[in-house]
């Protein structure tokens, strides 16, 4: 049985013995004694009892309250106690537990750094080698699709006179899928007697005129360029627009173009045109067919 349980019983206990008392007090005052006679003197005693019933009333019920207070204040001591305990041991866990977490994070971290580290690796060598397989393959592509720079069409800007030099617009085209630039262009034109040959070499056929080309020379597929007024000869003399009108003579122009591909492999385009008629309805250029001046590699 616990204290609190013995408390309880005598405070019961102390109730019911002031009550029998004060029974006993109410049963006395009814009993004729000797004393009837002097009143005074039994009021008196009766105040007396009355009076000491009510100290040890009241000194019981202050015992009661001391050892009731006292008894909460041990109660709440082994009470709190185990709160105690296990608070300390609550938060000791908390902490071993917020360390081993720390530590295992800690170690979490540092593998999805090392992880980290190597993905990283591994996409910059997949990066190397999409790049080198990129550039291979882009490689393979200009050398399969190389830029294809032709003469398309060659024109006489104007009618052969004795008095002007022979002028004529040039229109050249990338046919082929990839860029191309022009290196160099030079045209040139020249007059021969009917039946001799063009001269062999490049470097016979005298002075070039340059031509100049827009972007650098670079030219996208498709997109044609077209130089006008190009001149390509002298002006040339009475006797020489007689032979030509005669037919004893003939006007050749020659182009040459110098490109080269994304790669920077060169290419040469050639063209050689003659004029078919001096001075009629029918002056145009067409092609002659000269494998030393009309080719494309």
């Amino acid at each position: 049985m616990s204290r609190s349980d013995w408390l309880h019983r005598l405070a019961a206990g102390g109730l019911l013995a002031v009550w029998l008392l004060l029974g006993a007090v109410a049963f006395a005052q009814q009993q004729p004694s000797p004393d009837q006679a002097n009143p005074q003197s039994q009021n008196t005693d009766n105040t007396h009892a009355i009076e000491a019933l009510w100290g040890l009333v009241s000194a019981a019920n202050e015992a009661i309250q001391i050892l009731s207070r006292q008894d909460a204040r041990e109660a709440r001591k082994e009470a709190d106690k185990p709160d105690d305990d296990k608070r300390e041991a609550a938060d000791l866990k908390a902490q071993e537990d917020m360390a081993f977490w720390a530590s295992a994070l800690a170690g979490l971290t540092a593998v999805q750094l090392v992880v980290g580290f190597i993905t990283l690796w591994f996409l910059w060598k997949t990066f190397g080698e999409a790049r080198r397989t990129t550039g291979e393959l882009q490689r393979d592509f200009r050398a399969n699709h190389r830029p294809l720079i032709r003469v398309r069409h060659v024109w006489m800007a104007r009618s052969i006179t004795s008095e002007q030099p022979v002028t004529v617009d040039w229109a050249i085209v990338n046919s082929g899928l990839t860029l191309g630039q022009v290196r160099r262009a030079v045209i040139v034109g020249i007059i021969l007697p009917k039946g001799r040959p063009l001269p062999p070499r490049e470097t016979d056929l005298g002075s070039m005129t340059p031509v100049i080309l827009a972007m650098d020379g670079w030219m996208h597929p498709g997109m044609p360029q077209i130089p006008s007024g190009l001149p390509v000869h002298r002006a040339i003399t009475g006797s020489e627009f007689i032979e030509l009108r005669n037919g004893t003579a003939k006007f050749y122009v020659v182009g040459i173009v110098n490109y080269v591909d994304l790669d920077g492999r060169g290419r040469t385009t050639s063209c050689c045109r003659v004029l078919e008629e001096v001075g009629g309805a029918s002056e145009r250029l067409v092609v002659h067919d000269d494998p030393n001046y009309e080719y494309q590699d």
